[in-house]
């Protein structure tokens, strides 16, 4: 059963940035579920879900829904739930949605939130527009052991830079002193449904350049996770990409290491080119990658050391608009589709992802290939 509750989002813009960077499209940079016993002998907990959001976005949320795992669902609408204030000058804003809920009774709750409009243009995530945003806390119960699930306490600077070390603070405490074990894990997009296809983003530098290479230059890039920060050194391909990082609590009982439930931290790293900013083109968002399921148009060889192929089936998109981006959004090439082969040659191109935008009329379809 769904409720409508009147909840109060409090929002407040973080400072400290020093780079400016251009206006982006993106939406939901990640965010977690915190939960703080205010009675344990009543099972009456404080929910905040926290989301972590671009100042700049001019993408709206959609309809989001707050599971506290027990059949009582909390739907939380954009006109009237959402407040957006504060300078469009920052990058980034923490959202905080604040509830008070007595539970049933002792036991293991899986709380969870759905936001249904991802960022579009993740490279880790097959067809991410249409697959939801999801944040997910285990909460376990017991007025024995009066339990609080840790705290994510430093605020995420999702930028990197390819070819830099990068480190994504977690400053991972917990309220009760309990012990603390991190991973990383597939990121969700319903309750017990990891996300068809995804991959860790370390694995397209190990996988689809020929030297990968550590900050150092010499050795091979790494994903280190603990629970105060991610180290990533170093992404070597610009783009954005997801991690799911899950922070397990133990407590010792009896002389036995019980686990007492998790918070997971969705997030989105945007990794820029060496020496560039990050932005995508407004295309990437607004339009739908998988437009059509028949395969009419297809990009060879992908990835490309430099020839690269259009192939077009049908006439579809004949006499359309063929434009190709890189990952900052400059448009590097446009020409007129024709039916069959329509060749690129990306030699001098640096090692990255880029996009190839078909337009005809109100159709479109965008295309991601990398170059080696």
């Amino acid at each position: 059963m769904i409720h409508r509750y009147p909840v109060y989002f409090l929002l407040s813009v973080l400072l400290g940035v020093s780079t400016v960077l251009p206006t982006r499209a993106t939406h939901i940079y990640g965010g977690e579920i915190r939960a703080t016993a205010v009675s344990c002998q009543s099972y009456t907990y404080n929910i905040t879900v926290v989301l972590y959001t671009d100042t700049d976005s001019d993408v709206e949320f959609k309809t989001g829904l707050l599971d506290l795992g027990f059949g009582d669902l909390v739907e939380v609408e954009t006109a009237t739930d959402l407040t957006v204030s504060g300078s469009a000058s920052e990058f980034l804003q923490v959202r905080t949605l604040e509830i008070e809920r007595t539970f049933p009774g002792p036991g293991t709750y899986t709380l969870n939130f759905r936001d249904f409009n991802r960022n579009a243009n993740i490279i880790n995530i097959p067809n991410a527009v249409q697959t939801p945003f999801y944040a997910e806390t285990e909460l376990v119960i017991d007025p024995l052991l009066c339990n609080s699930p840790p705290v994510l306490s430093e605020v995420p600077n999702p930028f990197a830079s390819a070819g830099s070390r990068y480190e994504l603070l977690l400053g991972a405490t917990d309220p009760d002193g309990d012990s603390l074990s991190v991973e990383l894990v597939a990121p969700h997009d319903e309750a017990n449904r990891e996300i068809r296809g995804y991959q860790l983003p370390i694995n397209y530098d190990l996988g689809l350049l020929d030297n990968p290479v550590a900050s150092d230059g010499i050795s091979l890039p790494t994903l280190i996770v603990s629970p105060q920060s991610l180290v990533w050194d170093a992404p070597n391909l610009g783009g954005e990409f997801v991690v799911a990082v899950r922070v397990n609590e133990w407590r010792k009982v009896d002389g036995e290491w019980v686990p007492l439930g998790y918070v997971t931290r969705d997030i989105v790293i945007q990794v820029a080119n060496a020496g560039q900013q990050t932005t995508i083109p407004e295309l990437l968002v607004t339009g739908v990658e998988e437009a059509f399921n028949e395969p009419s148009v297809f990009l060879y060889p992908n990835p490309t050391t430099g020839p690269l192929s259009l192939e077009v089936r049908d006439d579809t998109w004949q006499g359309g608009i063929a434009t190709m981006y890189n990952i900052i959004g400059e448009s590097l090439n446009q020409r007129t589709i024709a039916l069959g082969s329509n060749s690129y040659d990306v030699t001098s191109f640096t090692s990255g992802f880029y996009f190839l935008n078909l337009r005809k009329g109100e159709l479109q379809k965008t295309l991601r290939f990398v170059k080696r």
